[in-house]
């Protein structure tokens, strides 16, 4: 989870550009990172809020051994179902208020947000290209072919197939920076 989680930190304190650069280089697993790293913040939150409720309750009741099958409590799995509620509503008070640093959790939970509507936002700007340099780009993106193949394909050299792929990235990236610079100035005069 380590490296997921420096893409996270290291996205967060990016440019507009370095963020879409992000998004390009990863594109074809980009999705799996956001829902990968989602999955295991909630894991965090849930462990940390159970073990935190147990510590506030005190440990009631006699401890028994059991088959090895885990049989999560109602409780726990209510609790679970709360936190994932509302963190999907935005309510990190109430997603939060058992873990012992909320800001921290807070910070990350926002991170994957943003990586979530940036992608959104790439992926629609991918959109803007002509039909074949839709299909030539987003293949690329998406890894199905090299830059050999790619080249092969069209029946154009190496170095200018490359070319075509950066005079792609470079407008898709002009799209984007547009579009996230407008969505920053209506938030601020929001």
């Amino acid at each position: 989870m380590a490296v997921l989680k420096s893409i996270v930190d290291i996205y967060g304190v990016s440019s507009y550009e370095k963020r879409i650069d992000i998004i390009l280089d990863r594109y074809a697993i980009f999705e799996h990172v956001i829902r990968s790293y989602e999955a295991g913040i909630i894991q965090d939150i849930c462990d940390e809020s159970a073990r935190n409720r147990r510590k506030g309750l005190g440990s009631l009741g006699v401890k028994i051994q059991t088959s090895g099958i885990i049989n999560m409590p109602l409780n726990q799995v209510i609790a679970r179902d709360e936190i994932i509620t509302a963190i999907q509503n935005g309510d990190y008070d109430t997603a939060l208020k058992w873990t012992e640093d909320p800001e921290e959790f807070a910070k990350e939970l926002d991170t994957i947000m943003l990586m979530k509507r940036d992608f959104q936002l790439v992926k629609s700007r991918i959109g803007f290209l002509m039909p074949k340099e839709y299909r030539l780009y987003t293949r690329y993106l998406e890894g199905t072919v090299d830059l050999f193949e790619l080249a092969r394909e069209e029946d154009i050299s190496y170095e200018a197939c490359k070319m075509r792929i950066y005079r792609l990235k470079s407008i898709v990236k002009m799209h984007c920076l547009v579009a996230m610079q407008k969505r920053s100035s209506h938030h601020a005069a929001a």
